[in-house]
């Protein structure tokens, strides 16, 4: 599959990101800036890049005119802008050059199946297909991180409410629906583990 390069500086977001990412076989390799995105673009080239809309050093508006005005070829590399401000954001980034704009919080499926859009415009309309990791270690420790990250969102929700933090609670509300739609790719692809288990031993 691909390799994709997530720049995020929300560890939450960051987190859902990867696991959605590896659950369907992409590498991914990891930024929390423009600066430490532009320096990873060089060295591990990658085929596709998903940034926040905002960041903390160099913007996501700034890498993206960034990499379109490089001179090597990764100034046609996809870019995905995800973010949390899609009205005040979404026609600055297309004009800097982003490929696509989607807002906070993001629904998994449709991410993926964009990613495979942009990555081969022949299969555009295509429904992304969950693949089980190889590992079943590694899909369960994803699925036990999905879960830990769910439990630590309902208890800061619940902090928020307490704390009579509206808008706050929403925002956690809305990473915390999030992480559910994790946890059910998770459990999705364990299934789809089992019954590949299953086969291997009924052909054996």
């Amino acid at each position: 599959m691909a390799k994709i390069l997530v720049v995020e500086d929300h560890p939450e977001t960051l987190d859902s990101l990867t696991i959605w990412l590896e659950l369907s076989e992409h590498t991914v390799v990891v930024a929390r800036d423009g600066y430490e995105a532009l320096a990873l673009l060089q060295k591990e080239k990658p085929d596709l890049v998903i940034t926040d809309g905002r960041l903390h050093r160099l913007g996501g508006i700034d890498l993206i005119k960034a990499i379109r005005e490089s001179l090597t070829r990764l100034r046609d590399v996809p870019i995905i802008v995800v973010t949390g401000y899609y009205a005040e954001l979404a026609r600055e980034a297309l004009m800097a050059g982003a490929n696509l704009v989607v807002s906070k919080p993001t629904n998994p499926g449709t991410l993926l199946a964009n990613i495979i859009r942009l990555l081969n415009p022949l299969a555009s309309g295509a429904r992304q297909t969950l693949k089980p990791i190889r590992s079943r270690e590694q899909l369960e420790q994803l699925t036990t991180q999905a879960l830990s990250l769910a439990y630590g969102s309902l208890n800061a929700l619940k902090a928020e409410i307490a704390l009579g933090n509206p808008e706050s609670a929403r925002q956690e509300l809305d990473y915390l629906l999030e992480v559910m739609d994790t946890i059910d790719l998770c459990l999705t692809a364990l299934a789809l583990k089992r019954q590949e288990d299953i086969d291997q031993t009924t052909d054996a």
